[in-house]
């Protein structure tokens, strides 16, 4: 009998999260989502509602990755190292 191999799950983020985790407000998320065609698309979810969307959080990571890096630090590396309350731009 052959073995299936076990896909890992992904984890959805919902936009709240994607937010927090960015440090920018949910229109700036809906402005990344129309104007950059590299930003990770949502998946939607219309039983909870029609405009509930959730997003691959393996996809949010690899577009982070991508960003052009200032003073030799990855996007992703300088929000881990802001204050708690500070907010990216």
């Amino acid at each position: 009998m052959k073995k299936e191999a076990v896909r890992p799950r992904r984890r959805l983020l919902t936009t709240r999260e994607v937010c927090e985790r960015l440090r920018h407000s949910r229109r700036w998320v809906e402005t990344q989502r129309s104007r950059d065609v590299t930003f990770p698309r949502p998946v939607s979810f219309g039983l909870a509602g029609p405009n509930t969307v959730m997003f691959f959080e393996d996809e949010l990571e690899v577009w982070l990755e991508k960003l052009p890096r200032i003073g030799g630090a990855s996007f992703a590396a300088r929000q881990e190292a802001a204050p708690a309350g500070a907010r990216g731009r």
